[in-house]
């Protein structure tokens, strides 16, 4: 996931946010976070984005994807088409941050 800035491409980095919990829901999963005090459902997808994320080192999404592609066999290109909505949502439901530093972030 890239944004566009005249002139060059910025990537992108998350990390996950502190205490944010998880519970399985038959075929969803109920995540609670702590930010925004709320639960949200999710499916596995969702669960595997926030869960590759640490608290301290942010990862690109090309990595996450990578991550995650690795993991379950398929290509990256594959993975981040699958999940790429998926970004906001988290983001919206206090599941993760936008890592907003000048450095490069693990990629």
């Amino acid at each position: 996931m890239l944004d566009v800035v005249p002139g060059r491409a910025v990537v992108r980095a998350f990390v996950r946010a502190p205490g944010v919990l998880f519970e399985p829901l038959g075929g969803l999963w109920g995540a609670y976070s702590a930010l925004s005090g709320e639960t949200h459902l999710l499916n596995d997808e969702s669960v595997a984005i926030v869960e590759a994320l640490g608290l301290a080192q942010p990862l690109s999404t090309q990595a996450v994807c990578e991550l995650l592609a690795t993991d379950c066999g398929l290509p990256s290109a594959a993975v981040e088409q699958a999940i790429g909505a998926a970004w906001e949502q988290l983001l919206e439901a206090g599941l993760i941050r936008e890592h907003a530093g000048a450095s490069c972030p693990a990629q």
